[in-house]
């Protein structure tokens, strides 16, 4: 059961990936990034080195990015589908496997019950025989 969903799961992530990198990946939705970084254009920077700047630029170009896939799983539901989805199907295996637990109990106690001419009782959540006299 855990290999399956694992492999449910990391189905469902693969193909969120290539729905998420086709989002990114439209002109419209570059454009809009490209748009808001530019609104910002003047933001404050350190000066004191190239190193410093490029990477403040980077981290608020990877915000406006975090932003946009945000909206994105907002708008879509993609990994809330997902986790909805695997939950589900964990409940449907558990079911089945508690069912077939049932069906055992039960062949067990029903092969377990003792004879009409034996007067003894078995007890099948201890497993012992109690003697009636």
């Amino acid at each position: 059961m855990k290999a399956d969903l694992k492999q449910l799961a990391r189905s469902r992530c693969t193909q969120m990936v290539v729905l998420l990198e086709t989002h990114l990946n439209q002109t419209t939705v570059q454009s809009d990034i490209k748009s808001r970084f530019f609104k910002n254009i003047n933001m404050p920077l350190s000066a004191h080195n190239i190193d410093e700047i490029r990477a403040e630029v980077k981290k608020y170009i990877q915000g406006l990015i975090l932003e946009d896939i945000q909206k994105w799983e907002q708008d879509s539901k993609h990994y809330q589908r997902t986790v909805k989805m695997i939950n589900e199907e964990f409940e449907k295996k558990f079911q089945s496997i508690r069912e077939e637990f049932e069906d055992v109990e039960r062949l067990v106690h029903i092969e377990n019950e003792p004879d009409n001419d034996f007067k003894g009782l078995f007890c099948h959540k201890c497993f012992n025989w109690q003697i009636i006299i």
